[in-house]
This record gives structure tokens, sequence and C-alpha cells, in this order.
């Protein structure tokens, strides 16, 4: 059965050439198409428009899940206070950094992921985080939604985000401390990372 490749031409269409041992390559429609010839253009036509929708959307990627607040809790005596989330399992982690504030009321972001999954939580400080979903990850519509959680060490909590994201960040105090949990290796995050101007939706309300 002859092979079927992909060929980019630069007008960015997609078309197909099939490829006989032994034989030059020639176009589809330009000579007599077998059964095995029909069937391989519909395999790699379908093939084709499945790569394109999901490379487009980022729809097998994504999650529909929404982003939630997982909540903790304080306890203090004379020795001093234990912060917990008791209800955060770390499952799905795969590293973590954090990020130490300059100044009050640096804007952060907007980065957004569609295979990452990220968890944030505040131990010192408080910082308001914005979430919303993009319609387009190439050129995304400047009216979405954004919701807003404020996590603050004097409240502790985890926000969840699932993949399919952006998230952008302001810091309400100097020093402020907010640590990321990633679903994501590190040496996968350059082709799961969309950055957005920081204007690009409103991080305060």
């Amino acid at each position: 059965m002859p092979a079927c490749r992909r060929i980019y031409p630069e007008n960015g269409s997609c078309s197909y050439q099939k490829q006989t041992e032994g034989a030059e390559k020639q176009p589809f429609g330009r000579q007599r198409l077998r059964a095995a010839d029909h069937i391989c253009l519909i395999l790699c036509s379908l093939c084709c428009l499945l790569f394109d929708f999901t490379a487009g959307s980022g729809f097998m990627n994504q999650s529909n899940e929404a982003p939630g607040l997982i909540p903790g809790g304080r306890h203090a005596d004379a020795r001093g206070t234990v912060s917990f989330v008791n209800g955060f399992d770390f499952k799905g982690v795969d590293r973590f950094y954090w990020v130490t504030a300059g100044k009050a009321n640096v804007l952060r972001g907007w980065v957004g992921h569609r295979r990452e999954q990220k968890w944030f939580t505040v131990v010192h400080g408080a910082v308001l985080i914005a979430v919303v979903r993009p319609d387009d990850w190439e050129r995304p519509s400047p009216d979405l939604s954004v919701t807003r959680y404020l996590l603050s060490a004097a409240h502790p909590q985890v926000l969840h985000v699932p993949p399919g994201h952006a998230t952008g960040s302001v810091n309400l105090n100097q020093k402020a401390v907010l640590i990321i949990f990633s679903s994501g290796k590190i040496e996968d995050a350059g082709t799961d990372d969309f950055r957005f101007a920081v204007d690009q939706w409103p991080i305060r309300a």
C-alpha cells in the first residue's frame, strides 16, 4: 500500500502526496486512484483535520473544569501559629517555585497554559490572582470575563487553576510571597507557555 505524507506549501494550505517504492512522488488527482489510494487519502485527510483542530483550539488538552479554592485554616497558641490546607493532596504536582515581591502593587502576567495546571497559595502578605479562559490562544478577545481571587497568608487556602486558563497577579503587600505548584515538567514548559500583554485583561477590578 502506498504511503501518504503531509506537505505544507508556503501559503499554509494542507495537501497530500502519495509515495510508492521506486516511483517518483506525484500529487493525488494526477493519476488514477486505486482503492488503496482512496483509503489512504481519506485517512490522511481525517488526521489533517484532527491535527489542525487540536493545534488551533487546544481542545484535546484543555479541561472544562473551572478554577476553585481549597480551604485551609490556622491554629494559634502560646508556641506560635500553624497554617494548613489539608485538602490539598499534591496529586499531579511535578514542581513548585515561589515569587517574592520587591514592592507592593506590581502587576505580573498574563501567562496561560493549555496542558499545565497550577495551584497558588500565599504564605506571606496578600496577592490578588486574576484568571481568564482564552477563546483563542493566538488572538484572544480583550472582552473575556475575568475571575479574581484574593489569597492571603492570614486565611490559608489554595487556588487550583485547571488547564486552558491564563493568570495574572498583583501583590498587595511589599515582600508578599506567592508559591506556585505546577503539573508540568520544566523541560516541557516551553511548549505550553502562552504570554499576553499585562493589560490584555484587567487584573484589578
